[in-house]
């Protein structure tokens, strides 16, 4: 058959050396830091850590896949939820004396044939799976050695593994799974990729500082591209647009060829690579580098590289140790990358400036919220707890600063009509932090920030209505943060967040009642439970739950929530016993949902995270919790069983409070849209 060879242009990427090359393009003067990308969630891989090789994403499936060499098996991942869905055993390994790993190696998808191919360097074998079922059907023997990358051709349905130690390429009928041929190398064969818009394979040979081209119709060496600088080139990121690719080199950072050798782009802020990649709905180039050496660092890096012709370096985004494995969901631009020897997969956005993923529309309801400038426009983070009381359709915010006051206080809301309606400020001399309503008593409750907490007077009918009646000193240094009111035997319980005391009051003659002290670190929610007449409390950096007894003013109990989840938020259904935690945990973001009679975390909520304050509604029979996981900010709402139900939004960094009015089924956080801190309202959904 007659081809057009088409123009290739190849960007590689390589470790910095102390010799520069007389390439005009590069620029030798000193330049600024480069931008940092950040990963903005993470997988825990259970099993053996140590090295990982390849990771692959099915998009249409919603799946990772990952050859785990050290634990023997390959991995499946749910990319919506991060959830492990199977670890499927059945692949050789060993350790040397050093510790290093060997066995799994490439992998590749054939989506249509419902099949996964993996390579392992141990039994030197190609490895068959159905990803229907997430079991291992076949083990095909290549006959060479050292068996590592695959790479698969949907158009000829064949499979071919790269052997390093025998230079030589095994081709596999994908369906029939029978060895077709050997291919012959002039070098020790790296990364292959497919060329889908080329039709053909293209294979690094990294001792001979090649590629190769080969032609799945004769499966034969049609085309050798020397590289003109020293590379032994590993990955390869190919723009199938373009004809171009970026190429992670184990040497010194340079780059290169068209058709006729011409350079291209030379870059110096990432070195030492191996796997490499290409977003083709953000046009942009990754590769996974055990240096940033444009910092002069050896750490490893996730090193980004604009497309459409220009390669500019866009960022450096820091990984962890043994991070040289990379996979990108053509779908949406997200970026996964293997961190073996820390047991971690690290995700990435597709903007490297964002903090979150795209959203799932499969659990997302968008709303667009009514926005009410708060009182308080000059705030950066103008509020924090706020709660509403049901019996009168009013909303207490609790105000760290005020437009009017050189301190905070209450800002209180009409909340019975279509749209809130504000009210009056009440003045507390200090910050605000928490507050609890006592609608019998028609009295709110304040956590300040002087350490203090304030009572207030809100029957309209008093005449000290709408002023602090009563304040109590808590004797710690730093503020009185989250309380809650037992309306049974008429207390409240107010944690200081950083001072471990915890405070109970008698809510009707405003007296302190006792403390208690000595708790520990990051003292959160408390929530009074009417099933068990027990009152919980939160410790996020001691991921702990207290529970206390009001009847009596002792703590029962320290409870370890077992799951690592540092609970910020806590929610309780007294119908069924069941609560919410809204965990705090960054690397790790979820939900969980604690039984509290068996006091342990019996399911967990993937679609939320980061979660601060967490409320349930009896009247909706929801939880909700406002989250800032890694899809972006929205509240979560989930049944009173414990079932994720959709997540309302979108909010934004600033949403960690909620609150409902089940009159309206409106919920309530607040948003600082183009600066303007904002009361934020949006119904519920049905």
């Amino acid at each position: 058959m007659n081809r057009v060879v088409r123009r290739l242009s190849v960007v590689v990427a390589c470790l910095a050396s102390a010799t520069v090359l007389a390439v005009p393009a590069i620029a030798q003067q000193a330049t600024p830091p480069p931008p940092a990308a950040v990963a903005v969630a993470t997988i825990k891989v259970p099993g053996t850590s140590g090295r990982w090789d390849v990771m692959q994403v099915d998009p249409a499936a919603h799946r990772l896949y990952l050859s785990n060499t050290s634990n023997g098996s390959l991995d499946v991942f749910d990319t919506q939820t991060f959830a492990t869905l199977a670890q499927i055993p059945g692949l050789p390994n060993s350790q040397d004396a050093q510790g290093a790993w060997s066995g799994a190696n490439g992998l590749a998808l054939a989506p249509e044939l419902n099949r996964a191919f993996v390579s392992d360097q141990v039994d030197n074998s190609l490895h068959v799976y159905d990803t229907n079922s997430n079991a291992q059907t076949d083990v095909v023997s290549t006959t060479q050695k050292g068996s590592d990358s695959v790479a698969y051709d949907p158009d000829d349905k064949k499979v071919f593994v790269s052997n390093g130690d025998s230079n030589s390429i095994t081709v596999v009928d994908a369906t029939t799974l029978k060895v077709l041929k050997q291919i012959n190398l002039p070098g020790a064969p790296e990364i292959a990729v497919w060329d889908t818009a080329d039709h053909t394979l293209r294979q690094n040979l990294s001792d001979k500082n090649q590629q190769v081209i080969i032609d799945p119709k004769t499966d034969s060496v049609t085309r050798t591209i020397d590289l003109p600088v020293t590379c032994e080139p590993h990955g390869i990121g190919l723009d199938e647009s373009t004809n171009t690719e970026l190429i992670g080199c184990r040497q010194q950072m340079t780059t290169v060829i068209s058709a006729d050798g011409t350079v291209q782009m030379v870059s110096r802020h990432t070195g030492g690579s191996d796997l490499a990649g290409f977003d083709p709905v953000n046009k942009q180039f990754y590769v996974a580098a055990a240096n940033d050496t444009s910092g002069g660092k050896q750490a490893p890096v996730l090193g980004i590289y604009g497309g459409s012709g220009t390669f500019d370096f866009i960022a450096n985004g820091k990984t962890a140790a043994g991070a040289h494995s990379l996979a990108i969901d053509p779908a949406d631009g997200t970026v996964y990358v293997g961190a073996g020897a820390a047991g971690t997969i690290l995700v990435f956005p597709p903007a490297p400036t964002s903090n979150f993923l795209p959203a799932n529309p499969a659990e997302t309801t968008n709303v667009t919220p009514v926005l009410l400038p708060l009182p308080s426009p000059n705030a950066t983070s103008p509020a924090d707890i706020m709660e509403v009381d049901q019996t009168t359709n009013t909303l207490y915010v609790a105000v760290r600063t005020n437009a009017t006051s050189t301190a905070g206080g209450i800002d209180v809301y009409d909340v019975s009509g279509s749209s809130p309606e504000f009210l009056r400020f009440i003045d507390l001399g200090t910050g605000a932090n928490g507050v609890a309503t006592a609608p019998d008593l028609k009295k709110i409750f304040v956590g300040l920030t002087d350490s203090t907490l304030a009572i207030v007077d809100v029957d309209q009918s008093s005449p000290t209505a709408n002023t602090m009646i009563a304040k109590i000193v808590s004797g710690g240094a730093k503020r009185v943060d989250e309380l809650d009111y037992d309306p049974v035997d008429k207390k409240v319980y107010a944690a200081n967040s950083d001072d471990g005391i915890v405070t109970v009051v008698d809510a009707v003659s405003n007296q302190m009642i006792t403390q208690f002290k000595d708790l520990g670190a990051a003292l959160e929610q408390p929530r009074y439970n009417p099933a068990d007449g027990m009152m919980y409390m939160t410790s996020s950096d001691q991921n702990a739950i207290f529970q206390f007894d009001p009847r009596s003013d002792t703590m029962m109990a320290k409870l370890d929530v077992g799951d690592d989840c540092n609970p910020n938020g806590l929610a309780i259904n007294p119908n069924n016993d069941m609560a919410a935690l809204g965990c705090s945990n960054a690397s790790n973001p979820h939900a969980a949902i604690w039984d509290v009679k068996l006091h342990k975390v019996v399911s967990t909520i993937r679609q939320s995270g980061r979660v601060d304050g967490a409320i349930y509604s009896p009247t909706a029979d929801r939880f909700l919790l406002a989250s800032r996981y890694f899809r972006g900010p929205a509240i979560t709402v989930i049944s009173g069983d414990g079932k994720f139900v959709t997540n309302v939004g979108p909010t934004d960094a600033n949403s960690h409070q909620v609150a409902f009015d089940a009159a309206t089924n409106t919920i309530f956080t607040i948003m600082i849209p183009k600066g303007t801190p904002s009361l934020a309202a949006f119904a519920l959904p049905r």
